[in-house]
């Protein structure tokens, strides 16, 4: 932080250069002081003076849209409560007051408007801690918002190239929380509880996108031994693979459904939850188009029909996505 003191009839105010999550800009502190010796710090962004702003972009991603770096549209203004001095200080509560607005693709339509309201209370102020044990990690990171991650998974997701895969922060204990999840689910249809099973299917789903084929396999033998609700839980896993649309998990499985190790009707309709796979691609057509010409297909006419509806219906998603983090890199579409 490079800090330069403001010669003004106000001595507790002073700017300083900050990296924060809304980029790297120069941000102006004003103390206040209140009752019991207290101070009241403001900290707001001037949005006029950054060097450095993130990507984001939320809706349909264009190449050619003008980006928009108004500062009129950006507001950002953290509160904190202080006892102390310079040296030694404790800060009791923290609020942030955050003002986005949204510029529309169209001027036919108005600007939306998103606040973000936070607070932050001490409750108990414990022992001091001297160290900070070091984070592990092998990309330095900083503060600011990088798409780098999301490039990366829709990547992995198009490709299932595991290269893309170690740039995306890698999940820990992944696998042990997945056979939790399923587990639970298991256990919840024993019992026949369905309050919980639609948020740990949503779970799975997630976990499942960032999955290697290796650890697919190994899925499946969290399943063993519940022979009463196996069929149950092995097709919803199916679905949850499905629903994942990783080219990873659409290769396992068309595996499946190739080697007739799914049942014919189940098969379809997994085919069909693909026609909207979320991040679409050559490679996950390819797989599908793989079922299409096998001879599972050509004895199972309705199969066969839904296979080739789906093929086509992903290179449709595909050439007319507009939603995709990596169309700022690259073309998707080579049918264009």
């Amino acid at each position: 932080m490079h800090e330069r003191e403001v010669e003004t009839e106000n001595k507790n105010f002073f700017v300083a250069v900050e990296r924060t999550l809304e980029g790297e800009c120069e941000v102006e502190y004003t103390g206040t002081p209140i009752e019991n010796d207290r101070m009241l710090w403001t900290k707001s962004i001037n949005f006029q003076k950054c060097t450095v702003r993130p990507e984001v972009q939320y809706g349909i991603r264009m190449h050619d849209m003008k980006k928009t770096y108004d500062e009129k549209l950006f507001s950002t203004v953290m509160k904190f409560e202080v006892t102390g001095n310079r040296d030694e200080y404790l800060v009791r509560d923290v609020e942030l007051e955050s003002r986005y607005k949204l510029v529309p693709l169209s001027e036919k339509h108005e600007l939306i408007t998103s606040f973000v309201n936070n607070k932050l209370t001490l409750i108990y102020a414990g022992r001091v801690e001297t160290r900070i044990p070091n984070v592990n990690f092998h990309h330095r990171e900083n503060l600011i918002y990088n798409s780098g991650w999301e490039v990366a998974e829709e990547k992995f997701a198009m490709t299932g190239e595991e290269t893309y895969l170690q740039l995306i922060p890698e999940w820990k204990n992944k696998m042990v929380h997945i056979e939790k999840i399923i587990k639970k689910m298991i256990h919840h249809m024993e019992e026949k509880v369905d309050l919980e099973t639609t948020h740990l299917f949503a779970r799975l789903v997630k976990l499942l996108r960032l999955c290697r084929e290796r650890e697919l396999m190994q899925i499946e033998s969290f399943m063993v031994g519940h022979e009463n609700v196996l069929h149950k839980i092995r097709s919803m896993y199916y679905d949850a693979l499905a629903m994942a649309g990783t080219k990873v998990t659409v290769t396992y499985l068309m595996r499946k459904i190739v080697d007739e190790r799914i049942e014919h009707l189940k098969a379809a309709r997994l085919l069909k939850s693909l026609a909207e796979v979320r991040i679409p691609s050559e490679h996950i057509a390819n797989e599908v188009l793989r079922v299409c010409e096998s001879p599972v297909a050509e004895k199972v006419p309705y199969l066969k029909q839904s296979c080739w509806l789906t093929y086509g219906a992903i290179f449709h998603g595909l050439c007319n996505n507009k939603m995709l983090a990596v169309l700022h890199k690259e073309k998707v579409c080579n049918r264009e």
